[in-house]
């Protein structure tokens, strides 16, 4: 096998590794009728950290920073960002990445269900770790 031909297959296979669970993703978000933010980066991994590691040296274009799936993942970009994605993509909008779908929203009442519908809405567990520590202990 050539090396040509075998970084097809390797490249091939990645696209099935990644693109399956993210049409998947994508499919469960579609059924929802909401705005879409496609993200071939996951919230997590990686794939992030180098991304992150590369924003924060501020070389890429501008093109590429002014993405939406970039400014929500940029460190501090709930800060930096305040509303203006929302002001693209609406109050209420989901991140599609190959691993997750994430919901985004800046509505009062959307927020006051998702928080009551906690059972309805699960939280990473990643997150409730480092909320609530002592969870963890034991």
């Amino acid at each position: 096998m050539s090396f040509a031909s075998a970084l097809i297959l390797v490249v091939a296979i990645w696209c099935i590794y990644v693109g399956w669970p993210w049409y998947r993703n994508w499919k469960q978000a579609k059924a929802l009728h909401v705005p879409i933010v496609i993200s071939p980066i996951s919230t997590s991994g990686a794939a992030l950290q180098s991304l992150r590691y590369i924003l924060d040296r501020d070389i890429l274009p501008t093109w590429i920073t002014r993405l939406a799936f970039v400014r929500l993942i940029q460190r501090n970009s709930r800060f930096q960002e305040k509303f203006a994605v929302h002001a693209e993509y609406g109050k209420l909008f989901i991140l599609v990445t190959p691993a997750t779908c994430e919901l985004y929203v800046a509505d009062v009442d959307a927020a006051k269900q998702v928080l009551s519908r906690w059972r309805d809405f699960p939280k990473p567990s990643s997150l409730l770790g480092m909320i609530f520590p002592e969870r963890n202990a034991g």
